[in-house]
């Protein structure tokens, strides 16, 4: 099982890479932000592959826990990637702003579906490992998934009728898992 979940790391890792590239607006310069996701992102690549090499054996439980989370990232990504289309949504912290406003498939349950399956791949590496410096990448990826997803934010609801039903979507959706509902 523990190859299994390594070849599902650097498959996920693969695809989101290869992403980068096809689905995501990049701008014409690489901001500081678009550089700090390239090194941050490789740092964190390098050393999931660092956590996989070093740690043979794991629990059946964590490494069911981390299978399903590695499922689920894929999943949810190439649900957004399907939905969002390509070239429509501006590359994380590039300063561009998104052409559109998704809000159908998984954007109808949270607003930023990429960041949450990026994220749950970083998280599966941990688990899997269970080695406590594997939390350095989940930590460090969803600290610049934060901070996207707030300027992302901010430049949505500066604008007049996106603004608006911006606020309206945000009023129904969670910012990167589904909101739950109120008792």
């Amino acid at each position: 099982m523990h190859t299994v979940l390594f070849v599902l790391a650097l498959f996920n890792l693969t695809v989101f890479a290869v992403a980068m590239k096809w689905l995501f607006r990049k701008p014409a310069h690489a901001s500081a932000g678009v550089r700090s996701i390239y090194i941050v992102g490789a740092f964190s690549s390098a050393l999931t592959v660092v956590g996989f090499l070093q740690v043979s054996r794991v629990g059946s439980a964590p490494q069911a826990c981390a299978l399903l989370l590695y499922l689920a990232s894929l999943s949810l990504f190439a649900w957004a990637a399907s939905t969002s289309g390509r070239q429509t949504l501006a590359f994380a912290l590039s300063g561009e702003h998104s052409r559109v406003l998704v809000t159908s498939g998984p954007y109808a349950l949270i607003r930023h579906p990429f960041y949450t399956a990026y994220w749950l791949t970083w998280l599966a590496g941990l688990v899997a490992t269970q080695r406590l410096w594997m939390a350095v990448p989940p930590v460090a990826m969803g600290a610049l998934y934060c901070i996207a997803a707030t300027r992302e934010e901010g430049q949505l609801r500066s604008g007049d009728l996106t603004g608006r039903q911006y606020a309206a979507y945000c009023a129904t959706t969670g910012r990167f898992f589904p909101r739950l509902p109120r008792l």
